[in-house]
């Protein structure tokens, strides 16, 4: 794009020199055939100099503009980010739910929360579970029935939820940016049932981490996905909490050049991990 606009330049400044050349051929025709005086010819040269310039000036500014360069860049970097965080997210869906407690501390039944009436065709099989109480801190074992929406929960692990108390609050989220080999999956957890309420249910985006990772390392594939320009390199780099290194694409392992002018923008964002739980993450995002 560079050496397209530097050509267009050259040209555009090559066919001014060539009008510039045949006016004054054509002035010193009129002078010789009378047409103005000397002083007049004078007066004219002065103006279309003047035009001549201003032309070229416009016209290398047209052609070649930093400030144009540097607008586009940074609008583009602000769609790449719109375009990551919207198609890296997953939809959560959580159900916060009050548990009656039935017996004495270990006479619990499973747990069996019915959602057929969310998902009258059965929940997608695409969508994993986290059973947890206390919020994220304790996880509970769990199964589920695709076909009938039924999702159990152990009864020893209720045990745990309820503790000294008749009542637990406990938290299901469903989503398929949750892997299931990294949750308390059980699959000998069959349903019964016990006393529950429904408190809340909301369903929102997520950026995820499984759709984070998923995303291909090949830096040409990286750059067709989003559909990044050839004359333009972005790369991103989200940290997570802990000592796990960042996920990281780039269309260009080198980085910016000494030369180069870099658009930055960093954010904290919501991130879904693997295991269902919610952290807050840095997300780094470059473009020169």
């Amino acid at each position: 794009m560079y050496l397209k606009k530097l050509t267009l330049i050259n040209f555009f400044i090559y066919r001014l020199f060539f009008i510039k050349s045949n006016l004054y051929k054509l002035l010193f025709l009129f002078q010789r055939m009378g047409i103005r005086g000397k002083r007049g010819i004078s007066h004219i040269e002065v103006i279309l100099a003047f035009i001549i310039f201003i032309a070229a000036v416009s016209g290398i500014f047209y052609f070649f503009n930093p400030a144009k360069s540097q607008s586009l860049k940074e609008s583009t970097l602000s769609s790449l980010g719109s375009n990551l965080m919207s198609q890296e997210s997953a939809e959560l869906i959580e159900y916060v739910i009050d548990v009656q407690k039935e017996g004495g501390n270990n006479g619990e039944k499973n747990l069996d929360v019915q959602l057929s009436g969310d998902f009258p065709q059965g929940i997608p099989e695409d969508k994993q579970v986290l059973a947890a109480y206390y919020g994220y801190q304790k996880t509970l074992k769990w199964n589920i029935n695709y076909q009938t929406a039924d999702i159990y929960i152990k009864a020893e692990e209720l045990g745990n939820a309820f503790g000294n108390n008749k009542k637990a609050l406990l938290y299901l989220y469903l989503s398929d940016g949750i892997d299931r080999d990294k949750t308390s999956y059980d699959v000998s957890v069959s349903g019964t049932n016990s006393e529950f309420d429904f408190i809340s249910s909301s369903t929102r985006n997520v950026l995820s981490e499984k759709k984070i990772k998923a995303i291909p390392e090949d830096r040409e594939a990286f750059r067709r996905k989003f559909g990044i320009p050839k004359d333009m390199n972005f790369k991103f780099e989200l940290k997570l909490e802990g000592n796990q290194a960042p996920i990281k694409r780039e269309t260009e392992s080198a980085g910016p050049g000494a030369n180069d002018e870099v658009f930055a923008e960093t954010k904290r964002v919501e991130v879904l991990r693997e295991d269902g739980k919610i952290e807050f993450a840095d997300l780094r995002m470059d473009a020169w």
